[in-house]
């Protein structure tokens, strides 16, 4: 980090000011420690998509990371700023859960940059924080920490540029302003070398600054870079799935033409991968799942729909034929999502497409939703990230391409794009027995 700055709301700056010396904390503080709080509520939510829930706009911070950085008097920190209403708390005490909060609505306003001083607690425990967390762990495999430190020695950001750009999309009223600060502190944490890379514990993925900037803002990064995205991504994820059920099907001595020939050799890896998110009771499910030549058939139908770059326009067709009424296709791709990651009793109109034409394929949905309707959505992100990390990014940093990745696409340098995108057909083609279309854009 080349300095320590926070960044906090405008409206709240002469609030602290005035506040801090008039009615001052009963204890030893340090005014900076309100710039940290206040700043956590835009940097947590950048790049901790779980701190609020999906029922509440409040933001639960628990004792232990507080205390990591603040000591045992955060509380009384937090009440201070209560009482001069630079946040709110929704005094609910849950079982096992901190107290929710959220910044006071009056303050609400375009962040600012105020300078943490080097002699502050806090900025210690904040660099030594930051040092921990961006250490580099022994078990962690080679050509990941590669990409880490790639990351850290080349990611930089035309700055100036960036912010012209957000500033015109808030004046433009084309982003509110809670969306220009959360853009604005992901851009600042790049130019001022704040650096976040972590492997996501509960689906696998790599987080890092660029999964976390909007996607319009790329093309400020400083580089020669091009976009390599694979469409159709999650629906074509689906198909690792089938293959397992194609697998076990041809284990068993059921031969039939209309399957499709896997490599015998993916046989436990489809396995072992599954079961990082599958129950033992999924897979016994799945295994004695009815194959007969018309479900061979839906999963070949299906694996031809999904490998086309006009998935999603085919079944805006068909939708608007089903249903006497226009739809978009972004629309149709956000319905989609409804089939594969809602609750099984949601959306049941909108669904009626998709289990109509895939009815054994909507079967497998629904039972791997059932107990738990997220649980298909973190195997396919399980399964998309040992593809794109443990697979695909491997094989790129030994051909000496450092890559930046976004979870279902990758940023490589100009020079190294017909080679990377060689070097993911040839993954997809062993892991998923096809090859998808893969659409490159220069940045």
């Amino acid at each position: 980090m080349k300095s320590i700055k926070r960044y906090i709301p405008e409206k709240s700056f002469s609030i602290i000011e005035e506040q801090y010396d008039s009615d001052p904390l009963m204890f030893k503080s340090e005014k900076e420690v309100i710039y940290f709080i206040l700043d956590c509520f835009y940097r947590l939510k950048t790049f901790n998509k779980h701190v609020y829930s999906h029922d509440s706009e409040y933001m639960t911070i628990s004792s232990k990371y507080f205390r990591s950085y603040i000591s045992k008097n955060y509380s009384n920190y937090l009440t201070w700023m209560v009482k001069h209403k630079l946040i709110i708390c929704d005094r609910i005490k849950k079982t096992g859960k901190a107290y929710g909060y959220n910044l006071h609505p009056d303050i609400k306003s375009k962040l600012i940059a105020v300078q943490i001083s080097k002699d502050c607690i806090i900025t210690k425990r904040i660099i030594d924080n930051y040092n921990r967390k961006y250490k580099i762990h022994k078990k962690t495999d080679e050509h990941i920490l590669i990409m880490k430190n790639h990351l850290k020695k080349s990611l930089k950001i035309n700055l100036n540029e960036a912010l012209q750009w957000l500033e015109y999309q808030f004046e433009s009223f084309n982003i509110n302003i809670d969306q220009y600060n959360a853009y604005f502190i992901s851009v600042q944490c790049i130019e001022n070398k704040e650096f976040y890379f972590n492997i996501n514990s509960t689906n696998g993925r790599l987080d890092t600054n660029i999964t976390n900037l909007k996607s319009e803002l790329r093309q400020f990064l400083k580089g020669d870079y091009c976009h390599i995205d694979c469409k159709n991504s999650q629906p074509l994820l689906l198909n690792y799935i089938l293959d397992y059920l194609l697998f076990i099907f041809n284990n068993i001595n059921i031969k039939s033409p209309s399957s499709p020939t896997l490599p015998p050799s993916l046989g436990t890896e489809y396995e072992k991968t599954l079961l990082k998110e599958l129950s033992n009771s999924d897979l016994e499910w799945l295994n004695f799942f009815p194959l007969n030549d018309e479900v061979i058939g839906e999963f070949k139908r299906y694996r031809n729909d999904t490998f086309k770059s006009d998935f999603y326009d085919n079944l805006k067709i068909e939708y608007e034929n089903l249903y006497k009424r226009k739809i978009l296709r972004k629309d149709m791709k956000e319905l989609l999502y409804k089939v594969f990651f809602s609750e099984n009793k949601a959306y049941k109109k909108e669904k009626k497409l998709f289990n109509t034409k895939y009815p054994n394929i909507s079967k497998i949905i629904f039972k791997l939703k059932n107990e738990r309707h997220n649980k298909l959505a973190l195997c396919l992100q399980r399964i998309e990230s040992d593809l794109f990390i443990k697979k695909i990014s491997k094989r790129l940093v030994e051909s000496n391409i450092i890559p930046f990745t976004i979870h279902d696409s990758i940023l490589v340098l100009n020079k190294d794009r017909d080679e990377t995108i060689k070097i993911m057909q040839e993954v997809y083609k062993e892991v998923l027995n096809g090859v998808p279309e893969l659409e490159c854009t220069t940045l």
